[in-house]
């Protein structure tokens, strides 16, 4: 038997127990013990005269800012997303009007922002699959696979002894994304 022959095979086998959730566990157990390799999270070295800009960049964008860094001096702004959007409603005194006005003289700018909500999602199912809590990971990939997933995980986290582990995997995560669109730029 070839190997499309096999695959076509064992497709056609789990087709047949699609239905029977004790014939699925069953399944599952076997091939994440016998066969599932979990990959390799691939580690971003991040140089170390980029480490504390990145940190920091990083930070602010996780508290909802939207980061300015000049490429040229390596200084950067922060502005709160929510200024940027109704920038008359909340800058009475124009300080946020000030910087902006700053960013537009730079001539080589990198933004960063929040991540989409996609990349956000892929970080909470990267942690759910770095923990070796087996049941605590089944809580969070089960949660993952609901409707609600964003507050249904913060919920659990927030309430569990991994708290302060997912605040430092999601830090190390957003720098990488950072430095990633710094490197890009």
């Amino acid at each position: 038997m070839n190997k499309t022959e096999m695959l076509n095979t064992i497709i056609a086998m789990l087709q047949q127990a699609k239905d029977d959730n004790a014939k699925l566990q069953h399944i599952y157990e076997f091939m994440m013990e016998e066969i599932y390799e979990k990959p390799e999270e691939e580690e971003i070295e991040i140089p170390e005269k980029y480490k504390k800009l990145v940190h920091d960049i990083a930070e602010n964008v996780d508290c909802g800012y939207v980061c300015f860094l000049n490429t040229d001096t390596m200084e950067h702004i922060d502005i709160p997303s929510g200024i940027l959007d109704d920038l008359d409603g909340f800058d009475d005194d124009g300080l946020w009007q000030k910087d902006l006005d700053k960013v537009d003289l730079w001539k080589n700018v990198i933004q960063f922002k929040q991540p989409h909500s996609s990349e956000s999602f892929k970080i909470m199912k990267q942690f759910a699959n770095h923990i070796n809590d087996e049941k605590f990971q089944d809580q969070l990939i089960n949660i993952l696979e609901r409707n609600k997933p964003f507050a249904n995980f913060k919920n659990l986290i927030d309430n569990s002894d991994y708290r302060q582990d997912w605040f430092k995997f999601k830090q190390v995560k957003l720098e990488e994304y950072v430095f990633e669109q710094f490197d890009i730029n």
